[in-house]
């Protein structure tokens, strides 16, 4: 779609946009995939489908996420409890990984720095500006993401997208005519809403004024969501031989693209990209490390964050050789959840750790003006409730359910695939021996 004509769909169609705005480790897949599945109060089912029959790469696309022998196998079910994640296949989660890597946002944000995109303030942002920063900005970043993108984001001559039909007509669809105008046009013409998923409110998302906000925050349950997070993200452990492999695989396609997501502090190895040759090699490294037993003892769960480490040990600082896979797997698990039992820490970090996860006798509340308000980028950003008028809801109150009313769901219905989802979890805590919550068991 041409600019002028884009930018008057996003003037005709913000009302129609529902950001929902959740910190890791609060079920907010599985909450999105209710809203969506269990409810027709949202048009992103339609979309999808209207989407994969038109894209150029739709048909193969969807193959991916159907046909059993083409999908991943971690994309079956898991033994963690992870919901498969949501696709926003309008914009490919441009606004999730904006909210990520925009250095100021409502769950990542720090007032004293500078940020670190070119809307500079939340108050400046229009249409022009998010166009622009849409096409122009993330390059890099778009490049490693697949080209499938509702505006051609990304690069077609990507190796995901050299076994695309008509792999020509994605790339950058940027101020021209495209094969999808239409399904934006049909979007125009009907009034359900769209939700998009994102771990924060950031600058870009207020060029959509009239748009719906949802910023909901873990409150006392913190520290579930924190363990949530490991087990789910970094720790997604797998114990059959094949989801093992799957999980390497997974690894190996960030590796090649010179993707690399949990050490973006390392910007001189955040994309480097390596040859096929290179991947395999690394691949094989693994393997060889791991050991065939291991692979194939399904007592012992191997880890997402272990495959990060025997990739690319330098950038971890670890030295993989004096370990054995049993050792080096346990050391990184207990590591990474190093705050589940603070009390066994040296002293400082034992403190901070527990003034961080201590919620005080009063509790956390949600009046701005208290000190321990639980909104602190709503403190210093006001102005922005004014203009953008966000839905504030905590943790809590996915267990009432009553939120879910006002867009379209059915409480009882929510709060039987919510407590299972969390009975799940407590079953996943307990197997790893994790730790003992009190309030959430």
């Amino acid at each position: 779609m041409i600019k002028d004509k884009l930018i008057q769909w996003f003037k005709d169609n913000e009302h129609k946009f529902v950001f929902y705005s959740y910190r890791g480790g609060m079920g907010g897949e599985k909450i999105v995939h209710y809203l969506c599945d269990e409810t027709d109060y949202f048009y992103n089912r339609t979309f999808e489908k209207d989407f994969f029959h038109n894209h150029p790469a739709g048909e193969e696309t969807i193959s991916y996420y159907t046909d059993s022998d083409k999908m991943s196998p971690l994309m079956k079910e898991n033994d963690y409890n992870r919901t498969s994640m949501w696709q926003d296949w309008m914009f490919y989660d441009w606004f999730l990984r904006d909210s990520l890597t925009c250095g100021n946002s409502s769950h990542n944000f720090n007032d004293d720095e500078p940020f670190l995109n070119p809307i500079q303030k939340f108050e400046d942002v229009n249409f022009e500006m998010l166009y622009n920063r849409l096409y122009e900005n993330h390059e890099e970043w778009l490049k490693l993401w697949r080209p499938n993108s509702m505006f051609g984001f990304g690069d077609p001559e990507h190796s995901w997208a050299e076994h695309l039909p008509n792999r020509h007509l994605i790339g950058s669809w940027k101020d021209i005519p495209t094969p999808l105008d239409e399904i934006l046009n049909r979007f125009t013409q009907q009034d359900k809403p769209y939700l998009i998923r994102t771990h924060g409110i950031s600058p870009a998302m207020a060029a959509f004024k009239n748009a719906t906000f949802i910023e909901h925050h873990p409150d006392e349950w913190q520290k579930y969501c924190m363990i949530m997070t490991n087990m789910k993200v970094y720790m997604s452990p797998e114990k059959t031989r094949e989801r093992k492999l799957a999980l390497i695989d997974k690894w190996s396609w960030g590796y090649g693209a010179g993707y690399n997501e949990w050490k973006g502090d390392n910007k001189d190895k955040l994309y480097k990209p390596h040859t096929e040759e290179e991947t395999k090699e690394r691949i094989e490294f693994i393997k060889n490390y791991i050991g065939e037993d291991f692979l194939n003892d399904e007592s012992k769960p191997l880890y997402y964050k272990t495959i990060y480490v025997l990739g690319e040990p330098d950038i971890w600082k670890v030295p993989i050789e004096k370990f054995d896979i049993d050792s080096l797997n346990t050391m990184i698990f207990w590591t990474q959840n190093m705050f589940i039992y603070p009390e066994l820490l040296t002293d400082y970090i034992r403190d901070m750790m527990i003034m961080w996860q201590t919620v005080p006798e009063s509790g956390h509340s949600r009046n701005l003006d208290d000190e321990e308000c639980i909104w602190d980028f709503w403190k210093v950003n006001r102005d922005l409730i004014d203009k953008i008028n966000p839905i504030f809801i905590t943790m809590q109150d996915n267990f009432t359910g009553e939120w879910v009313e006002q867009f379209g769901g059915d409480k009882e219905k929510f709060l039987l695939v919510w407590n299972k989802w969390h009975k799940d979890n407590m079953n996943m805590l307990k197997e790893y021996k994790l730790f003992d919550i009190g309030h959430v068991n």
